[in-house]
């Protein structure tokens, strides 16, 4: 039902996009069925409900944010805010279930340990791919060749993958340092799926 939907709006975004700017301009102030003026200047002011808050809708001048509109335009996969990744990394860490799993002053410490080290990695990584992703603009704005493209792409995709096996390793980590009985309420209460509920 939610690819449907997804497909749907896609398609009425790329037939809006494709067609509608380019139907207006050879008819200026041609009304629609509903009587509505299709002129240029007010379809550039619509903007669709619900679209304002879309990351990957935003208007962007680099290439290379065109290359990563595409992609989340087609996988339906939103960066993530700031404030939702550390309640996720809180979650992960099980930091916010301190009391219910009836956490001790140690294993609250190595919790936090494998927290910090995890964050401070996460940092390092996504300064080292945003850089790339400014290498990647300046080299779209010039004379490129699909070989210098396609190895700055292949980075950042390294870069993203290898800092998500890493998290994933903290997280294995994080649960090493609970004990049996922990493990047991923690399975009572979520599911493997919840480490990737965004």
């Amino acid at each position: 039902m939610k690819k449907t939907v997804f497909c749907s709006l896609m398609t009425i975004l790329l037939l809006a996009f494709m067609a509608g700017p380019g139907f207006t301009k050879d008819r200026p102030g041609h009304r629609g069925p509903s009587g509505m003026d299709h002129s240029e200047a007010d379809m550039m002011g619509m903007k669709m409900k619900g679209m304002q808050g879309m990351p990957c809708m935003m208007a962007s001048t680099s290439p290379a944010d065109h290359l990563d509109k595409m992609v989340c335009m087609l996988t339906g996969k939103m960066p993530m805010k700031s404030g939702k990744m550390h309640s996720m990394m809180k979650k992960e860490f099980f930091l916010d279930r301190v009391e219910e799993l009836g956490l001790q002053k140690t294993q609250i410490q190595q919790l936090k340990d494998l927290q910090s080290a995890c964050r401070r990695d996460n940092l390092r990584t996504a300064t080292e791919v945003k850089i790339s992703r400014f290498d990647l603009d300046d080299l779209l704005e010039g004379d490129w060749t699909l070989d210098a493209v396609e190895q700055l792409i292949r980075k950042i995709a390294k870069l993203e993958g290898d800092m998500k096996v890493r998290h994933l390793a903290a997280v294995k980590d994080a649960l090493a340092v609970l004990t049996a009985d922990q493990l047991e309420k923690l399975a009572a209460g979520d599911s493997p799926e919840s480490l990737f509920e965004k």
